[in-house]
């Protein structure tokens, strides 16, 4: 039976793993990455921005926004309509299916604020696992998120506990990653949703990363970025 099949007609049996990013897809904060040169900030980026900029001569990230749970806590505003249909997944899952959130933050100063920022809204953060791919750029600063997020998604997938994986987030470079790497596993479906100014579409990778995906994934190039 081919997996589509499986899925429709075993929905209660299928392991899903639920993927959620935080900034521009659970929700907004007023967080800015700052960017300094001879110690003076010279910019202040919001999420979007940071994902694609590129650092000049000189320049250096500050995250200590990013790092504040008292800023999280008390700018949080949640996007509605991604933010409800999480806590659906999340308080209607099945003993086979888990969430977790993968974000590009590294560690809060208090974790606690973090954690009540959501408890303010009513989402079950204590049954969701938090990854942050923050804490692996600390070990190889020049790693672009998407290359972080991947490391992770393929921690999950290399157990094997996954039949599916299914992705929200507002940036197409870490969907693009999600198809990449669960390529490599082909008994996994992945599914994409693009989240942007508030509305969800399912995602797929673009027509050449479609057309060159499985070679891709097999490549020695992204075999050693994922190296365990």
């Amino acid at each position: 039976m081919k997996l589509k099949s499986y899925l429709k007609t075993h929905k209660n049996e299928v392991r899903t793993l639920n993927v959620w990013d935080i900034d521009d897809t659970l929700g907004q904060t007023s967080a800015k990455v700052n960017i300094k040169r001879d110690g003076k900030v010279i910019k202040s980026l919001a999420p979007g921005e940071y994902n694609n900029y590129k650092l000049g001569k000189g320049e250096e990230l500050d995250f200590s926004q990013f790092r504040s749970g008292k800023i999280f806590r008390d700018t949080f505003k949640p996007i509605a309509n991604v933010l409800n249909r999480a806590k659906t997944i999340v308080w209607n899952q099945s003993e086979n299916s888990h969430s977790i959130i993968i974000t590009a933050r590294a560690d809060f100063d208090d974790h606690k604020e973090f954690l009540e920022a959501f408890r303010d809204h009513g989402f079950p953060i204590d049954h969701v696992y938090v990854e942050r791919s923050g804490n692996l750029a600390k070990l190889k600063p020049s790693s672009p998120a998407h290359i972080n997020k991947g490391v992770i998604i393929k921690k999950y997938l290399a157990s094997g506990k996954w039949d599916r994986i299914r992705m929200w987030d507002d940036h197409e470079k870490n969907l693009d990653m999600l198809y990449k790497v669960a390529a490599m596993y082909p008994d996994v479906e992945a599914v994409g949703y693009l989240v942007k100014d508030g509305k969800v579409s399912k995602y797929l990778p673009k027509k050449a990363l479609a057309e060159g995906i499985i070679s891709v994934a097999k490549s020695t190039m992204v075999r050693n970025l994922y190296e365990s």
